[in-house]
């Protein structure tokens, strides 16, 4: 049975590991040798601790649009992504992604609020729950005064709705929960898990590295080189604005492995 979405929500928002402070650029910055950030990724594979926001397939203009909002939005006064759809990494086959590139986020340093097995629509909204959609121009979210979906933490930052039926999704107490979720129930599935969603806050001080996957569909292996080159370009432009240094890794969405891009 389901623990209720209420049960859920209370107790990430009370957990103490949420947004644990970092010394400077400590968990941003490529430790002392590939094995080393190898051996660190699998750990936190193997413990559910890894989550993706794919944000672009390429370093197109719309790519790069989407991507400015999340700059925007992580270089802001209070410096965090309020409503991020992510996905949980698992250590099992079978998996799918959004986008070819995007941020590796460490769950410990994010503030989680739902977790489920399947799409939850997740959408921001304002304290009075109406849809926020950003603006390109204004660079910022703006109120549209449409109500959708149900309010799940209303009258505070990063308010958000969910646009679907949540009782029919699958909902866990905490990442692990899932990721071990979907270990047991690998073989069970024919083509590809659906995609899951985490929605969390992070900021800078979750990002691990820069993600890319070649295989999150089963096209994608004749654009290795490209993936490659407009990934590193991601880094380019997460280091500029951002002043992130950060290693680039690669997740195999069939397999369930990650490593790190060799130089």
């Amino acid at each position: 049975m389901n623990p209720s979405l209420n049960q859920i929500i209370q107790k990430q928002r009370t957990d103490p590991t949420t947004f644990l402070s970092r010394t400077e650029k400590e968990a941003v910055t490529p430790t002392s040798s590939i094995s080393d950030l190898n051996t660190l990724l699998n750990e936190k594979l193997r413990g559910g601790k890894l989550l993706a926001k794919m944000l672009v397939n390429s370093s197109t203009h719309v790519d790069s649009v989407r991507l400015e909002q999340e700059f925007v939005q992580l270089t802001s006064e209070d410096k965090v992504v309020k409503c991020a759809a992510t996905s949980l990494l698992a250590p099992c086959p079978k998996q799918k992604l959004y986008r070819n590139i995007g941020f590796l986020i460490d769950a410990d340093k994010a503030k989680l609020h739902v977790i489920a097995d399947s799409d939850v629509g997740s959408i921001p909204v304002d304290s009075q729950g109406h849809f926020l959609q950003w603006d390109y121009t204004k660079k910022a979210y703006e109120n549209i005064s449409i109500r959708r979906g149900k309010i799940i933490n209303p009258g505070c930052a990063g308010s958000f709705a969910l646009s679907c039926n949540i009782e029919n999704k699958k909902l866990f107490q905490t990442t692990r929960q899932l990721k071990d979720y979907m270990v047991e129930n690998a073989h069970l599935i024919e083509s590809r898990f659906n995609h899951n969603e985490v929605v969390c806050e992070y900021t800078t001080e979750s990002v691990m590295a820069i993600l890319i996957t070649f295989n999150r569909h089963d096209k994608l292996y004749d654009e290795k080189n490209q993936i490659i080159h407009d990934g590193l370009e991601f880094r380019k432009k997460s280091e500029q604005i951002l002043g992130l240094k950060l290693p680039v890794v690669i997740f195999d969405c069939e397999r369930g492995t990650i490593c790190q891009q060799e130089a």
